[in-house]
């Protein structure tokens, strides 16, 4: 899922311009890693995990922005809703035990105070810069880049959709077999309800507030990574005829192909890369 993450066009992209969307995506996933581990109970040192958590959706505040808002709206659903967890639990997810587990009481505090090491600081020496460039500017009109009413929202999501399955491709195409292979019947329950949820919960953000580039997106590639992984699995796993399997698998060969050309193109012979 690592490779998948990474052998993709948009990634590439960002590596060539030094910018710091690849550090804010790789600190929300760390930071998404971490949410998963403690939302379905899966380690003996919650603590620890918790302090990963929180840190590192700290500094992709830090690194980008509000988009690090992801990860305590990400981890609030999650124990609400019960999701990747088996049924027998779900009852006990939201008590006042899982949110003290889950850091709920001071992870969003260590989220601010790392962002005032900083803000604090650097407004005392440039009060100018940070509220109207840095604060106004580069975060309060990106925020409210394309909400301009309703009317937008069809739109708008076309566009998102739009983006995942390009600047994603070939993975994408995986992550819509799993979609369809997970269905909706008992989601909460399945394996890879959270990484789904954190898919439909970014998409959902997107279409209120998208933009007009696809960078936005990028926070959900290592969870569409992990789903594109499955639903290739799927594929080459079935009970198939012999005929059959060895044509499928040639198909998933043919993919990471793919990926490989587009990936060296976009590499050396792009506009982004010239």
């Amino acid at each position: 899922t690592a490779t998948a993450w990474i052998a993709s066009p948009s990634t590439i992209k960002h590596l060539y311009f030094c910018r710091p969307d690849m550090l804010q995506n790789a600190l929300l996933a760390w930071s998404f890693a971490a949410a998963c581990v403690l939302l379905t109970q899966s380690t003996r040192r919650p603590t620890l995990w918790a302090l990963v958590m929180w840190t590192a959706a700290g500094l992709a505040a830090l690194a980008k922005g509000p988009m690090a808002l992801l990860v305590p709206t990400f981890v609030v659903l999650g124990l609400l809703f019960g999701v990747g967890t088996p049924t027998t639990e779900a009852g006990s997810k939201a008590g006042p035990a899982r949110w003290k587990t889950l850091g709920l009481l001071w992870g969003p505090v260590r989220m601010a105070l790392i962002q005032a090491l900083l803000l604090v600081p650097a407004y005392v020496a440039e009060p100018e810069h940070i509220g109207r460039t840095l604060l106004g500017g580069e975060v309060g009109n990106r925020v409210s880049t394309g909400g301009d009413g309703l009317g937008r929202l069809p739109l708008n999501a076309l566009r998102v959709h739009a983006f995942y399955f390009e600047r994603f491709w070939p993975w994408s195409l995986g992550t819509v077999i799993a979609c369809v292979a997970i269905g909706l019947r008992d989601i909460r329950q399945h394996p890879l309800a959270l990484p789904l949820l954190w898919v439909v919960m970014l998409t959902g953000l997107l279409i209120v507030v998208a933009g007009e580039s696809g960078s936005f997106n990028a926070p959900a590639y290592p969870a569409m990574a992990v789903l594109g992984v499955y639903g290739l699995a799927r594929v080459i796993a079935q009970n198939r005829p012999a005929r059959v399997q060895p044509a499928l698998l040639s198909i998933a060969v043919l993919a990471v192909v793919v990926a490989a050309g587009v990936n060296i193109r976009e590499s050396f012979f792009s506009r982004a890369a010239r």
